[in-house]
């Protein structure tokens, strides 16, 4: 999409065109959140684009077009883009991260900001603003004018807007901080400005600790730095250094302000600290202590700089009582500017050191050296050997294997010599410390041919050393020499020397010396339904074996040996098992073959048939699976040592083992139990000992087998609940494969469900539970009943309660009712039920809601009874007569003795005179 003039959408490109990270003109940042309007690209105004951007703006990314007449190439947070062409060449100017100003993205020779500075990421140092003098836009005037301190010096004829001559020739935008201003608009007198945020109102140092000396405020960390340098120049008449002070060697400390207001604009604020005269805020600049580095970092209302100090004008402002120092925040052209706080540094002095060997209370440092090399004093052996004292005594830094070589940056560290610390732990910064490495041409040994030792190693700049192809392990037993020159960089991006030493080697043999590790063979994995049970000692699947073959590549060639010199050299193997994440396991060893926690592992020293084996590991299901599907994780070591007169390593052989417990929750026989998140077997009774009870045989709820396990033979039974409101008996074992379970009382509800839990033992020990609950179901319950009415008349009436009576079984066959003028069993009761008359007995009563109607009825003196023995149900009216009908309940408790307990209910009307 093209237009033929300069879109307003390049106000949202200049929102995002400058910030605190930039590192250089064209570095854009990603995305600008808080996305609220989508944006049309052609037919968005000026007005509305203002409102926008107070907004916030979506441009993902700005890109310059250099074809015609130029323009931009913007991009949307959702993908699209948009070309928008000049009429005529149109600028854009900006400020990068060095406080220079930018046009289309070229930087110029302008300072924006009144300081000389550090260095931009990408940008050189200020020159041009090292008289404090900076340059700001005019806007009506279009050209720069030169400001020093916030006051106009001069105005200039270097102009910003696009034009030729006194003709505006293009649309000119300019970035100054906080403010947009958009110059030549067609249709527009004057400029158009835009403010992008709040203007930063003052800044305050964030306290943490008080100078005892001066009472002002400073940093809680503290300023390091190293004031001498090395040069192989500058030496006194005996050689020795003679060290340098003009130089700043300086750590970072990060000095936190507070902004006011915390939402303030601080996109592209660059940071600079002035060091002034307490009496006199106002007064001009006297020099830096402080210099700011790696930019700006602002959260929350908090903005932290990160300095270096600089020594000699601390030291200077402590002789003159003015080492204090003021943050100023430059926002474009226009800064703020803090309270003041003071500086003071402590001195560092660096050595090199073995960083494996040094701590806080020693430091063990490598041999210094403290004369120069130059034409006058030449690294030849007499130098070396004054330091390195190779005749007296070995004096050894380091060991080194012929086969392996050393590198030195492992060991080599810069260390602050009072503090015993890193320099790099005092927040220098590392890429400010750099060591180089070279080796000297001459160190002569001892011996009668005078053997060079140098000969025998190669060293790289960054610290690797070898051991020359030549010699091999001929070089076992030599001492050469390696120099190792440490080097700062200081604050104004200098690299001086600062500390130089020699690194003593003794090479010795590295055959074999280092351990050999192999792996048996990759990880494995089990189930353990699989497994095979330890019935006899040889009961053992196998889970891998090291052949001849592999024993022979991965353990006899890797040391140099046959089989038979193996097995001479090499003592008998430590095995070694580890379970992971089974704290009843510990850790269990053996010295040769091993048998226990259901592994059978067997090992062989020396090799006799290539037909044998020398690693066998085997299983068995004793192995613990800690229950999970996880598995329970092995490891396996073997570790063969060498016999003690051998310089040999260990030969280390491991082998990973999972065993799973593939076992899924024990299956339910699906003719008997409902299965779901509640599984249930029902009961609903037998015939036993000519009697009907409510009883089941337990292993009818399941499946006979499971994997190659009889789980009958294993599982056991008890309640989740031992306190019930019912008796219910387990006899005459736990074992589900014994085990009846019977309820030994009436049930007197429909049904009732007992938790049981389930337990199966594996051969191993561990076992698995589950849960189910046996449903007790009352095998009768009230059929039918059929309505009683008495009727309000002068004399006492009755109707007979038993002749209601109905009680069905489950299935709604009849098993007691009303018949032949009393209530009897049926055949069904007798003959199938085995249910005996004498087992059966009938109680009669008003329900509750029944019994409050039966004595309102008495207070009018009326009585309406239910006898509880016969059922006989009466009412005698005492002289008023009913005018209403009542509707009550008798309720017949019938009861199967230790069977079962019906409620039946019967409909009882009490009617007026008809």
């Amino acid at each position: 999409m093209r237009k033929r003039y300069l879109s307003a959408l390049l106000f949202g490109a200049l929102f995002v065109a400058s910030t605190a990270t930039f590192t250089s003109c064209k570095d854009y940042d990603d995305e600008i959140d808080g996305l609220q309007e989508q944006v049309d690209a052609i037919n968005v105004t000026l007005g509305e684009l203002k409102k926008l951007v107070e907004s916030g703006a979506v441009i993902k990314s700005v890109e310059d077009i250099k074809d015609g007449n130029g323009g931009i190439k913007i991009t949307l947070s959702d993908g699209k883009t948009y070309d928008v062409l000049n009429g005529t060449k149109a600028d854009v100017w900006t400020i990068d991260a060095g406080g220079y100003w930018c046009k289309n993205g070229v930087k110029q020779n302008y300072k924006a900001v009144g300081t000389n500075g550090t260095n931009g990421t990408n940008g050189t140092n200020g020159a041009d603003g090292a008289d404090g003098k900076y340059y700001v836009p005019n806007t009506e005037t279009g050209c720069f004018d030169i400001y020093q301190d916030g006051k106009l010096v001069e105005a200039t004829k270097i102009s910003w807007k696009a034009s030729e001559g006194t003709v505006a020739t293009g649309v000119t935008a300019i970035k100054d901080g906080n403010k947009l201003v958009f110059a030549n608009v067609e249709g527009v007198e004057g400029n158009v400005e835009i403010i992008l945020g709040e203007a930063i109102g003052s800044l305050e140092f964030v306290v943490d600790v008080q100078d005892n000396d001066t009472k002002y405020p400073t940093t809680k960390d503290k300023f390091y730095v190293v004031k001498k340098y090395l040069s192989e120049e500058s030496f006194n008449e005996d050689k020795s250094f003679k060290p340098l002070y003009d130089k700043n060697f300086s750590n970072i400390v990060k000095v936190p302000y507070r902004i006011n207001p915390s939402d303030a604009y601080t996109e592209g604020a660059v940071a600079k600290f002035i060091s002034r005269a307490v009496t006199s805020r106002a007064a001009g600049d006297m020099f830096d202590l402080l210099t700011a580095v790696n930019g700006l970092t602002v959260k929350d209302g908090e903005a932290v700089v990160s300095a270096k100090a600089n020594y000699l004008s601390i030291a200077e402002g402590i002789e003159n009582n003015n080492n204090f120092t003021a943050l100023q925040l430059w926002q474009g052209t226009k800064y703020t500017t803090s309270d003041y706080i003071v500086v003071k540094t402590e001195d560092a002095t660096p050595v090199i050191v073995n960083s494996k060997e040094s701590n806080v209370n020693t430091l063990v440092e490598f041999k210094e050296r403290n004369k120069v090399i130059n034409s006058a004093s030449k690294e030849d052996d007499a130098f070396v050997k004054e330091i390195a004292n190779a005749v007296a005594t070995k004096n050894v830094d380091l060991e080194v294997k012929h086969t392996t070589g050393i590198d030195l940056s492992e060991y080599v560290d810069l260390y602050d010599e009072t503090r015993k610390t890193s320099m790099t732990d005092l927040n220098f910064a590392e890429g400010d410390i750099t060591f180089e490495y070279s080796k000297p041409e001459e160190y002569i040994a001892v011996d009668a041919p005078k053997t060079n030792q140098q000969d025998f190693i190669n060293v790289t700049k960054d610290g690797k050393v070898t051991i020359d192809a030549k010699y091999g392990i001929a070089a076992v037993g030599r001492m050469p020499v390696v120099r190792v020159d440490a080097f700062m960089k200081t604050n104004n991006g200098e690299v001086k020397l600062v500390a130089s030493s020699y690194i003593k080697l003794e090479i010795i043999d590295g055959t074999n010396q280092e351990d050999i590790t192999a792996e048996v063979s990759a990880p494995q994995t089990f189930n353990y339904s699989t497994l095979m049970a330890d019935e006899k000692d040889s009961d053992f699947d196998e889970v891998t074996k090291m052949t001849w073959e592999d024993f022979n590549t991965k353990v006899y060639k890797a040391t140099g040996l046959t089989s038979v010199e193996f097995g001479e050299k090499y003592q008998t193997p430590e095995i070694l098992l580890v379970a992971t994440g089974k704290p009843g396991i510990n850790d269990l060893k053996a010295t040769g073959n091993f048998k226990n926690e259901g592994f059978e592992i067997k090992v062989a020293t020396k090799q006799t048939s290539t037909t044998t084996a020398p690693v066998e590991i085997n299983v068995n299901n004793e192995v613990l699976t800690d229950l999970s599907y996880v598995g329970g994780k092995y490891t396996i070591t073997i570790t063969y040592k060498p016999n003690e007169d051998e310089k040999r390593g260990n030969v280390i052989l491991t082998q990973e083992v999972t065993v799973i417990n593939d076992m899924p929750a024990y299956k339910y026989n699906d003719a008997y139990v409902t299965a779901g998140d509640n599984p249930f077997a029902t009961v609903k009774g037998n015939i036993v000992d000519n009697t009907w009870k409510l009883q089941t045989k337990m292993n009818e709820h399941f499946e006979a087998k499971q994997g190659a396990l009889d789980m009958l033979a294993e599982m056991s039974l008890k309640w989740d609940v031992e306190e019930d409101p019912l008796k219910v008996e387990m006899n005459p074992s736990p074992l589900v494969r014994e085990s009846v379970v019977t309820l030994a009382e009436e049930l007197t509800m429909e049904a009732y469900n007992k938790p049981v839990v389930v337990t199966a033992t594996y051969d191993n020990g561990e076992s698995r539970t589950q849960k189910y609950d046996v449903r007790f179901v009352n095998p009768f319950k009230a059929g039918n009943a059929k309505a009683l009415t008495l009727t309000d008349s002068p004399s006492k009436t009755t109707v007979a309660g038993k002749t209601a009576v109905n009680v069905v079984d489950n299935y709604g066959k009849g098993i007691y009712h009303f018949y032949d003028k009393e209530l009897q069993l049926t055949d069904l009761a007798a003959n199938t039920y085995k249910i005996n008359t004498n087992a059966v007995s009938v109680k009669y009563a008003f329900t509750k809601e029944s019994q409050a109607i039966v004595d309102r009825l008495k207070s009018t003196e009326g009585f309406l009874l239910v006898d509880e023995k016969s059922g006989e149900i009466s009412w005698e009216n005492k002289g008023t007569a009913l005018i209403k009908e009542f509707n009550l309940t008798v309720e017949a408790t019938v009861t199967f003795t230790a069977l079962s307990v019906v409620k039946v209910n019967i409909p009882v009307k009490l009617s007026p005179k008809n």
